[in-house]
């Protein structure tokens, strides 16, 4: 569903679980801030917004036999709220013909995405990752080994010494719009990756026109490497900031989730 705006999201999903559809759910909405309840149910979930605040304060369920697929963004922040749950968990274990665990179709995928607004976890929030819930845990064949296979990715956007994405040092200083202070309950998460993320458009233009007649922007690896050496001191500063490891992250960055977490620079090319 594309749209400018959706008058009732809820009622349009409870529809949607009346009729039984439970494959895919697939929303674009241009306008306006949403706030998700508990009427989300399908094995892929994508919810994005651009130009508005995304909220989730209750359960988007795309579990089932398989795993699932969440991914939610939003252009102006996405909060998940201390009741909220995504559950991308599956109960059956996906093996090969000699029952060995296949990784691919067992790995739960979770994408959260703020834009150029902040990223909130509150303490509490539940994100479920799971596979193979209803196998035992074993080492024969066809069993679960007890593995973590999920995937989390949380995309939040840099920010500079005013605490603003449009600061000048933006790139370099070392911060990141989330909030991730308090303990979310994730489980079967592999990785947990924080993606501080850039956007660039300032790539040259070429000199000469394409065969249409229209500008392009080149982009080679001199560009590239000038973006690498800005993610260097971003990620050497974030990593020495005690405000965002020890603070803004410390609901990630400590003992439970720690072999899990990731802390890296990401770029968003726009041209």
């Amino acid at each position: 569903v594309r749209a400018q705006s959706l008058g009732d999201f809820a009622a349009l999903n409870v529809r949607l679980t009346a009729g039984g559809v439970f494959g895919a759910r697939s929303f674009q909405i241009k306008q306006g801030d949403l706030t998700i309840g508990n009427e989300l149910k399908a094995s892929e979930i994508n919810v994005s917004l651009d130009n508005g605040l995304l909220t989730v304060a209750g359960t988007i369920d795309a579990s089932g036999e398989r795993v699932g697929t969440i991914r939610l963004a939003a252009k102006r922040g996405l909060t998940l709220t201390g009741t909220a749950v995504l559950d991308a968990h599956g109960t059956v274990l996906r093996v090969d013909s000699y029952g060995k665990i296949i990784d691919s179709p067992n790995r739960a995928i979770v994408e959260l995405s703020s834009g150029d607004g902040r990223l909130t976890l509150a303490q509490g929030a539940r994100i479920d990752l799971r596979h193979g819930t209803n196998t035992p845990i074993g080492t024969s064949a066809g069993q679960n080994d007890g593995r973590a296979r999920g995937t989390l990715d949380l995309n939040a956007p840099r920010i500079g010494s005013t605490g603003k994405t449009t600061d000048a040092d933006a790139a370099t200083y070392g911060d990141i719009d989330i909030d991730v202070s308090g303990m979310p309950n994730i489980q079967g998460a592999r990785t947990i990756n924080v993606n501080a993320m850039q956007s660039y458009d300032d790539a040259p233009t070429a000199p000469a026109p394409a065969a249409s007649g229209r500008p392009y922007q080149v982009i080679d690896q001199a560009w590239l490497d000038s973006k690498h050496t800005a993610s260097t001191t971003f990620i050497n500063a974030a990593l020495a900031r005690g405000s965002l490891t020890a603070g803004k992250l410390a609901g990630l960055n400590n003992a439970t989730y720690r072999d899990a977490f990731h802390l890296r620079p990401g770029i968003e090319v726009v041209s």
